[in-house]
């Protein structure tokens, strides 16, 4: 039985679905003028269930109308191939910079409101149309096993055996100090300039694995302190003064380095990054306490998601923003 839903006739359908037995198939007409079909089912006493009859049958479809999903890729390669494979015109990537870093391509995305003409001005676009967004591949980025070690590490105080344990996993991490770095800086790069500046700026004295590798075996250290007590009879002031001296077994003062270089990936997978670790220890009750701490780590994470987000709008020609998505 099929009814014709029109303007003042809702209330006598409505009558007739609570009384019906069987199953009623309802014409309306939609906002856009379009003609559907939605399926009345009786549902217990006075009750019916209405269906839409296009879900109903979108059962029978051969292939479905849309696509759907997410596609989570585990390298930004795939992600390029996969969207460059189900890309459209108004296909986009999204890149999100928090804890979680991720770089998703919304692939049905909304259709543009505005282009650019050929002098770069906003011209609005015939018809956009919004889209379901239903369809996009995302690339969440793994930090590399290097670059989450020297994290954990980072900041916190060791003693010496906690200390030589760490270098003797991470040893392979350290780089030698390259010779420009405290001495001729001519034809380096804009990059190493930085880094012999900030050495330069914060006193460094750079060391390689070796070195490293001789202070995580011990260091004995003698702390000489002196204090000096100076009386003024004229104005009456006091002042004290203490100084304190580590110098080595042979009394000789003791030269530690504050400063190393490490070679490693920010991301799985990803380039090398040279990183400055400032090294610093404390004598307290005749035990060394050691601190690694890494120079402006940021910056290389930074560095190293907006290369990889900028090489997939590179490779996909998709325009890339950063940021979510609308929900």
């Amino acid at each position: 039985m099929t009814e014709t839903l029109e303007s003042g006739k809702t209330a006598e359908i409505i009558a007739r679905l609570a009384a019906a037995k069987q199953p009623i198939l309802i014409d309306i007409t939609d906002s856009d003028g379009e003609q559907r079909q939605i399926l009345a089912s009786p549902d217990g006493l006075a009750k019916f269930k209405i269906d839409s009859v296009k879900k109903l049958l979108a059962e029978y479809l051969e292939t479905p109308e849309h696509r759907t999903g997410i596609a989570v890729m585990l390298d930004i390669p795939s992600l390029i191939a996969h969207a460059n494979r189900f890309k459209n015109s108004n296909s986009a990537l999204f890149a999100t910079h928090g804890e979680s870093m991720t770089l998703t391509a919304k692939l049905d995305y909304h259709d543009a409101c505005n282009t650019e003409d050929k002098n770069g001005k906003l011209q609005p676009a015939t018809n956009p149309l919004p889209r379901f967004c239903r369809h996009s591949t995302k690339y969440r980025f793994p930090f590399s096993p290097e670059w989450n070690a020297w994290m954990a590490a980072d900041g916190n105080t060791m003693n010496q055996v906690q200390f030589a344990e760490f270098l003797e996993d991470r040893i392979m991490d350290v780089m030698a100090p390259p010779e420009w770095l405290t001495e001729n800086t001519n034809g380096i790069t804009d990059s190493d300039k930085q880094l012999a500046e900030m050495v330069s700026r914060t006193g460094g004295r750079p060391c390689g694995h070796q070195r490293l590798m001789e202070l995580s075996r011990g260091l004995k250290v003698h702390d000489n302190q002196t204090v000096t007590d100076k009386f003024n009879t004229s104005t009456g002031e006091t002042s004290i003064q203490f100084e304190s001296t580590h110098k080595d077994t042979d009394g000789k003062p003791i030269k530690v380095p504050n400063l190393f270089l490490i070679a490693i990936p920010v991301f799985k997978d990803g380039p090398l990054y040279r990183i400055a670790v400032r090294l610093r220890y404390r004598l307290g009750g005749g035990k060394i306490q050691w601190t690694l701490m890494l120079h402006r780590p940021d910056i290389f994470r930074d560095h190293a998601f907006r290369e990889a987000c900028e090489e997939a709008r590179d490779k996909t020609g998709l325009p890339l923003f950063y940021g979510t998505p609308e929900e």
